[in-house]
């Protein structure tokens, strides 16, 4: 029997280009991947030294995960003899066990005592335990490190009360608290510890921060509540003015908290507002209730006050309850290209690893290789890469467009999936339309051949080549879209300072609308004349 031989498509090419241009876009697609890796490695791990390095990623970790992050960096500052990073204490300290917490948190303060933040929060912690006067001095100090903040004054008034249980001086915690008032200075609260790597404006900073003003409202919100039922119990002929008096020094504590127009916006804030106009309000009530208590007709125009408080505190519960739901909407956009980058990644790479088994496992995979594509190809698969570019710009967008995001998220991920069926609904059609004269030529050699083992053969090698050039365009798509998911992954960190797959800090902590809001409530409840 004759020797069969089928001409390779692609003949009278010029098939050493070919071959080049083959090689050229597979070192392409691996050159842009691993520069891609590359970067995000170094930056994530080589950037800074060790010690550091786990800083950053423990600020970012959920408290169990970044505990023993964190223990490992200072056991190591220890074990070199260098000396310990005060900051890198305080950030153990703030996600210690509760059993050594103040042990740790006593250790970063040795390191740094004239840091008024660390004190503050130091401070607040030993509240929590119930170490009022420790919590006393603590807040002392910070009020001397920071002349300009009314905070630590307000809270040491707090513990100077609740220290003293069964003789609470009020006339000196008043003193303290009427102090701060006339300074005009603002309540300025602690900031988490952060790193100037990382941008301060997501989701995960805003819950950092909202945390420490818990803390820091908490001693707050339980001196009032002294005060308020020491007033009742205690109010009589005698002592009615005097309380009169401090009621409307607590009143401007609480105006101080929610902050005027002239305070600084970084000062302002949801969850102190809402301190704030709790402790206006009760102290509102409380002064209508001397009032009733003697008798006496009330002020018209505290009743008016109250209500103006009342409505901001509406606007403010309103904006808190839907808070959660806004910024896990906005998570959802930010993931949305994540998931559909990984999902399309693992499915092209699947669809073209099975193509790859069945061409070189059942068939020689060799006839198809050297097929050169026709000008309206690559326009396809240059469309198909740009197509997904401008999706991904197009999550990018949206990310900032709260009130439509969800809807136009969802047109967009139609969109990508519909670009995706088209891309591999095409893998079967492609190459039945581009080699229709090398499939003559085999179809006529078929005619002329009159024994049936010549037949099968032709059929046989024109299958090959049809799945050989099947595996070649899967292998495109697989790659173009690889180049644009890296280009995307780059773009997003180059103009956000984030990577796409960090969410939580991407996401939006609402700050702009908290400040807005708070404005706005500044503007309802004008201060007290």
């Amino acid at each position: 029997m004759k020797e069969l031989r089928i001409p390779e498509y692609g003949v009278g090419a010029d098939v050493p280009a070919l071959r080049r241009g083959r090689w050229s876009f597979r070192f392409g697609v691996a050159a842009v991947v691993l520069l891609t890796f590359s970067l995000w490695l170094s930056e994530r791990y080589l950037r800074f030294d060790l010690n550091e390095t786990q800083y950053i990623m423990a600020l970012t970790m959920h408290p169990d995960s970044a505990r023993p992050v964190l223990r490992n960096v200072l056991k190591r500052e220890t074990d070199s003899g260098q000396p310990i990073v005060a900051r890198h204490a305080e950030a153990l300290a703030d996600v210690e066990e509760p059993d050594i917490l103040l042990a740790r948190y006593a250790e970063a303060y040795q390191l740094d005592p004239g840091n008024w933040s660390l004190v503050l929060n130091y401070g607040t912690r030993l509240w929590g335990a119930g170490k009022f006067a420790e919590a006393r001095e603590r807040f002392r100090e910070a009020s001397v490190h920071a002349p300009d903040n009314a905070l630590p004054r307000y809270l040491e008034a707090a513990a100077l009360v609740l220290s003293r249980p069964d003789n609470p001086d009020y006339a000196e915690a008043m003193a303290l608290i009427e102090r701060a008032n006339v300074s005009g200075y603002p309540a300025r609260f602690p900031t988490p510890l952060w790193h100037v790597s990382i941008p301060a404006s997501g989701n995960w900073y805003a819950q950092k921060q909202r945390l420490i003003i818990d803390r820091c409202c908490a001693p707050l919100y339980r001196f009032n509540a002294a005060m308020v039922a020491a007033a009742r119990a205690s109010a009589d002929d005698q002592t009615r003015v005097q309380w009169e008096t401090w009621f409307e020094t607590m009143e401007r504590m609480g105006q101080n908290l929610v902050g005027d127009v002239d305070t600084p916006a970084e000062s302002l804030g949801a969850p102190q507002a809402v301190a704030g106009l709790n402790i206006q309000i009760d102290a509102i009530d409380s002064r209508l209730w001397l009032a009733d208590a003697d008798a006496a007709e009330p002020d018209p125009a505290l009743s008016e006050r109250k209500g103006r408080l009342l409505a901001a505190k509406d606007k403010l519960a309103a904006f808190e309850d839907a808070r959660q739901n806004i910024i896990g909407a906005h998570q959802q956009v930010i993931l949305a290209p994540v998931i559909f980058a990984l999902t399309t990644f693992l499915l092209f790479l699947a669809v073209w690893t099975l193509a790859l088994l069945i061409d070189r496992i059942f068939w020689k995979g060799s006839l198809g290789e050297n097929a050169q594509h026709a000008l309206w190809g690559n326009l396809w698969f240059g469309g198909a890469g740009a197509g997904f570019l401008a999706l991904y710009i197009a999550f990018a967008f949206l990310q900032h467009v709260h009130p439509i995001a969800t809807q136009m998220t969802m047109m967009a991920s139609l969109i990508w999936m519909a670009l995706v069926a088209v891309l591999l609904a095409g893998a079967p059609v492609y190459p039945y339309i581009l080699l229709p004269s090398a499939r003559s030529r085999i179809d006529a050699l078929a005619i002329a051949e009159d024994d049936k083992d010549t037949a099968h053969f032709v059929r046989r090698a024109r299958l090959d080549a049809y799945l050989s050039l099947m595996r070649r365009y899967l292998g495109i798509a697989l790659g173009v879209f690889l180049i644009a998911s890296c280009t995307w992954f780059l773009g997003v960190r180059i103009v956000t300072g984030l990577y796409p797959t960090q969410v939580e800090l991407m996401a939006s902590g609402l700050r702009p609308e908290e400040i807005a809001l708070i404005t706005e409530i500044i503007r309802l409840t004008p201060g007290l004349s």
